[in-house]
């Protein structure tokens, strides 16, 4: 599940008028995946054969401001489905795109000369370069993908416990219900409380509140 959340606290300091909802910019989420996505239809979303996809999210309703939000959308990029042709056979940019993202490590020299005539393909190159090259940056990289991991774990970690704590009150509560009816049951047999308290394990103050 993706949430997204708007703050405003950073723009405060510039504008005192509050953005409304309908001033909200469109989310679109770009994904770019190099693994095989099942071909099945999951959550309504059937993985095509094409290499780029976009998807329209169903529209939300927020109920806390009666609020209909239907302005994103994500786009995935399968990088699987791109078939690796030699450098000088793509005609597009897309394609560059793809042969660059998919074989990043392996770019020869002279793919790299022939990708740096376009400025911008020289720009991503550079950018490219420095992060394989320095220590720091790549340092730096390798760091916040275990960072990234470690959080996911922890969340992991937090659900898992608070299933088992959920189970566990829930079982407790179950037989504090359970001990409480037999309780009822012995009042209407004209039993004294300490009585009750020896069978059922419950207080004398516990059994004198379900007399009231």
């Amino acid at each position: 599940q993706i949430d997204y959340h708007y703050h405003q606290s950073k723009h405060q300091k510039k504008t005192k008028k509050l953005v409304d909802w309908h001033d909200l910019p469109k989310v679109h989420v770009i994904a770019i995946v190099d693994f095989h996505r099942s071909e099945q239809e999951k959550n309504g979303i059937l993985n095509d054969k094409k290499v780029v996809e976009t998807y329209r999210f169903k529209p939300e309703f927020s109920t806390s401001n009666e609020h209909l939000f239907n302005q994103w959308k994500a786009t995935l990029v399968d990088l699987k489905k791109f078939k690796t042709k030699p450098l000088e056979e793509l005609k597009t940019d897309k394609e560059k795109w793809f042969y660059l993202l998919k074989n990043a490590s392996l770019i020869k020299e002279k793919e790299a000369n022939s990708l740096r005539q376009d400025p911008v393909f020289q720009r991503a190159l550079e950018r490219l370069e420095r992060l394989s090259s320095d220590p720091k940056t790549r340092k730096a990289y390798e760091a916040s993908i275990n960072e990234h991991r470690d959080h996911l774990a922890v969340l992991s970690s937090e659900r898992k416990a608070g299933h088992v704590e959920g189970l566990k009150k829930g079982r407790q509560e179950g037989r504090k219900e359970e001990k409480n009816e037999i309780a009822r049951a012995l009042l209407k047999q004209d039993l004294s409380a300490s009585q009750i308290s020896e069978a059922t394990g419950l207080s004398i103050e516990e059994i004198k509140n379900l007399q009231k």
